[in-house]
């Protein structure tokens, strides 16, 4: 299993302006799961797909794809940057993709490693995590290739799930949500995932 891992990273969002470079105890959103993804010795490589500036990102090992205004809107899909990413890079000869979001920040690389581990063990089609009331939390996805071009998409029948618990299953939409990241990264209050 060869595994292409895609975060895409786009400047704008309507709910909260520039989430995923917003500071989070001193780092950009986007840099806490970039950083784990890039630790995971089961993932064999990293794309980020963004509109920014890539100046302006903080240089670790990945590749950078620059993605063109058309998919820098509301409306496009999360899908369609998926494709642009792999039809754009040379990135033929992986054959499973895990779109990871930057906007869950406590996605840790053990838990991406045991989903990778998981899904390559069981022969999986696509796996999807979950947080502890077993709703999608939006951290990742992972899909066998072949398939996410036969389908668009990540939803697809025979679909497995592997569950987050809610502390790092906390998605960043809105202010209130990146107001509890600064308090979790920050010890401000407690974390009985971590214990501390």
């Amino acid at each position: 299993m060869k595994v292409l891992a895609i975060i895409p990273l786009r400047i704008g969002s309507k709910r909260l302006p520039k989430k995923n470079f917003l500071a989070l105890s001193g780092r950009p959103l986007y840099w806490w799961v970039l950083r784990e993804a890039c630790a995971c010795r089961r993932i064999d490589k990293v794309v980020v797909s963004t509109d920014a500036d890539r100046r302006s990102l903080i240089p670790e090992n990945y590749d950078i794809i620059q993605r063109p205004p058309e998919l820098a809107t509301d409306t496009a899909t999360t899908e369609d940057v998926v494709e642009d990413v792999i039809r754009k890079g040379e990135y033929n000869d992986y054959d499973t993709i895990m779109l990871i979001q930057a906007t869950t920040p406590f996605t840790s690389t053990d838990v991406m490693d045991k989903a990778l581990r998981i899904f390559e063990e069981n022969h999986l089609v696509c796996l999807v995590s979950v947080n502890e009331q077993y709703h999608p939390n939006g951290a990742f996805y992972i899909i066998q290739r072949e398939i996410f071009f036969q389908n668009k998409t990540f939803w697809v029948k025979g679909m497995s799930i592997i569950k987050m618990n809610n502390r790092n299953s906390l998605d960043i939409d809105n202010i209130w949500d990146f107001r509890i990241a600064e308090a979790l990264t920050n010890g401000l209050i407690y974390d009985s995932e971590n214990g501390k």
